[in-house]
């Protein structure tokens, strides 16, 4: 339904967010400088490192997790030092660093909140909460890169009994938005290891190596839908304008239509 062609101006792309109104973000690995780029291509800043940031920035990086943007349009980059955060208009503000411990998933939602992974931060860095267990009480091996925020602000958490593996199958966890556990689903994984997903509040999308795969959340398969051919891609899939963007992992992002 639409596409954003090439992200120009970065040597070479490490860690892609495309969020829920359609921009994208998109960090250099060379520069460290994070572009930000409108739903229709073109760029509308990029994100400055200070050279303290870099000189404390990580030797290796999630490539799904390193970019967070709250619900006041902040972005927080990550580095060894902490999450620096930057304002809606591109300003470097300050370096929040995760601290306490938090207690259990508070009843009323704050503005400026936002989650890193299974623990929910205010805009300082202290800890909210932090989700444990699935809501089938079970105890699983987590990983941050397999938490997902919903548009509507509900989490899903894909959950392992050990190390990912093909053989299957896997479980997701769905909570509501400040982290209270709703219910637990099981997915046969069929061969193939299942890792990033979007998640719109209703349907789970993994991205594997040849095609995106519809689930719901009762575990239940849908459809899914053939990805275009092109060497070198590694898929990433974000909820975002009503649709799926799709980052083929190189330099594009491609807009879909959900199927009704």
């Amino acid at each position: 339904v639409g596409q954003v062609g090439e992200l120009t101006g970065l040597k070479e792309i490490e860690g892609v967010l495309v969020t829920e109104d359609g921009a994208t973000l998109a960090r250099d690995k060379t520069s460290e400088e994070v572009h930000v780029f409108s739903p229709a291509g073109v760029k509308v800043r990029a994100l400055l490192p200070s050279k303290t940031d870099l000189e404390n920035s990580p030797d290796v990086l999630s490539r799904h997790g390193e970019l967070k943007v709250d619900d006041l349009g902040r972005t927080y980059v990550n580095r060894a030092s902490g999450y620096v955060r930057y304002s809606a208009s591109g300003q470097r503000e300050a370096v929040v660093q995760t601290k306490g411990k938090g207690g259990p998933p508070p009843a009323v939602w704050k503005v400026g909140w936002w989650w890193n992974g299974r623990t929910l931060m205010d805009s300082t860095g202290n800890t909210v909460t932090e989700i444990e267990r699935l809501p089938s009480e079970e105890w699983m091996d987590f990983f941050d890169d397999t938490v997902v925020v919903a548009p509507n602000g509900e989490i899903a958490i894909l959950a392992f009994d050990g190390f990912p593996s093909a053989e299957g199958p896997v479980k997701v966890g769905f909570y509501g938005r400040t982290g209270s556990p709703k219910h637990t689903a099981q997915i046969q994984v069929n061969g193939e290891r299942l890792w990033q997903f979007a998640y719109d509040g209703t349907i789970l999308y993994f991205a594997r190596d040849k095609d995106i795969l519809a689930v719901d959340k009762q575990g239940v398969c849908l459809w899914r839908f053939q990805l275009p051919q092109r060497k070198g891609a590694y898929w990433q899939v974000f909820s975002s304008k009503g649709g799926l963007a799709v980052f083929d992992g190189i330099d594009t992002v491609s807009w879909y239509a959900i199927p009704k």
